[in-house]
């Protein structure tokens, strides 16, 4: 197609704008999200969920496991709860996008 479109003389960014990246898009966005996703488990846990406070965060799978050691099971499946929520949002999102951008071509 790079070819086909530049035999019939479109300039680079043209073809670029037109040809390769809406090939590319689905791929860069979904990394896009899981990347966010798996971001939310490691950073954005710690600042959401525990506070900013240095040197006594945790990160929410380590918060998770104190919780479930010292019997506070409720607050360990409430964390759990949310960032499985987040988590299913940004995904059925992608996948929404997925599909708009699909039937559009």
């Amino acid at each position: 197609m790079e070819q086909a479109a530049y035999s019939l003389g479109a300039s680079p960014f043209t073809t670029f704008r037109r040809i390769i990246l809406p090939n590319l898009a689905p791929a860069m966005i979904s990394g896009a999200g899981l990347a966010f996703t798996r971001a939310i488990a490691e950073y954005g846990s710690t600042n959401l969920l525990t506070g900013s406070i240095p040197f006594s965060t945790q990160v929410s799978a380590v918060n998770i496991f104190g919780r479930i050691e010292s019997d506070d099971t409720t607050a360990a499946a409430a964390i759990s709860t949310v960032l499985l929520v987040v988590a299913f949002i940004v995904l059925v999102v992608l996948d929404l996008f997925q599909r708009w951008s699909a039937r559009r071509g």
